[in-house]
Formats: C-alpha cells, sequence, structure tokens
C-alpha cells in the first residue's frame, strides 16, 4: 500500500484525528495485527518518545516523527499536536481496559 501526500492531506482534516496502520510488506508480514494487540504499550512508548523529544511543539525532529521514508512530509511533521492525539489515545485506551 502506497501513501501518497493526497493521502496525508485527506487525513489530516478529519474530525476526530484518525489513526491509520497498514502493513507495507506484500501479503502483509503481522505487523499491524501485533500492533493492533498491543496498541496500548505501543501508543505509549510514542508518546513517551514524542513527549521527551526537545524540537520545538510546532516542528519535528529525527528523534520523534521523522526518517528518511517520510521526508516527503517533514515539513507538515509537529511533535505538539502528535503528542496531544497519543496523549488522548492513550486516555482513551486506559478506559477501556480498565
Amino acid at each position: 500500500m502506497s501513501f501518497s501526500e493526497q493521502d496525508w492531506k485527506h487525513l489530516t482534516r478529519l474530525k476526530p484525528p484518525a489513526l491509520v496502520l497498514f502493513d507495507n510488506v506484500p501479503g502483509g508480514a503481522g505487523h499491524v495485527r501485533r500492533v493492533a494487540q498491543r496498541l496500548r504499550d505501543v501508543a505509549q512508548a510514542a508518546w513517551d518518545r514524542v513527549a521527551r523529544c526537545e524540537c520545538g511543539a510546532e516542528t519535528s525532529g529525527y528523534e520523534c516523527l521523522r526518517n528518511f521514508y517520510n521526508q516527503w512530509c517533514h515539513d507538515q511533521l509537529q511533535r505538539g499536536p502528535a503528542r496531544d492525539f497519543l496523549a488522548a489515545l492513550n486516555q482513551q485506551e486506559k478506559g477501556h481496559k480498565g
């Protein structure tokens, strides 16, 4: 599955924000299933990463959100909204799991 700039622009307009997980290995490697099974742990680890990063909330860095594969949208990645989304997701997950 390819994730284009047009897909990104569509997802960033959704309210509430969407969490999209996809496995880009042909036929799938089971990563999405494993992440979904441990979403609470994954969301907490992701929040820990963006919360401790020292880049500005309105930008992003290689310690939190950026990597080689998403370089086409580096100028759109913002640590603050990602941190806030993950905090809300963690609260929701805690509510569901008790």
